[in-house]
């Protein structure tokens, strides 16, 4: 909250002055970062596992012509389905800002891919 100058020059609450700053309350406090990324870590190892584990693959494909548009993505990846019905797509990165390549590795074998093209 500003205390003095009451709206004066405040942007969605804030001051844009460096002399006026909004009041927090002391009794917040973080977690310590490696906490944090715990957390974070976990929340995902969860959800990875709800979705993925002890599913099986029923059909593999590359994105057709339309899903790439609708996507607005220019690397066709590939998707695959799983018996619940879940359609997993490779994404370059957590945005989806392109199809995503796949790396796996088969036992005793070297780390290969499944490309975008």
């Amino acid at each position: 909250m500003i205390r003095d100058n009451e709206g004066a020059g405040e942007v969605m609450g804030f001051s844009t002055s460096p002399f006026h700053l909004p009041h927090f309350p002391h009794t917040i406090k973080q977690k310590p970062m490696q906490t944090q990324q715990q957390d974070t870590k976990t929340f995902w190892l969860k959800k990875v596992n709800e979705v993925l584990k002890g599913r099986t693959i029923v059909s593999v494909r590359y994105l057709s012509d339309k899903e790439m548009e609708l996507m607005g993505w220019y690397s066709r990846p590939i998707a695959f389905q799983l018996d619940n019905g879940t359609l997993c797509i490779p994404s370059a990165d957590d945005e989806g800002n392109d199809g995503g390549a796949l790396f796996y590795q088969i036992k005793g074998k070297e780390l290969d891919v499944l490309p975008v093209i």
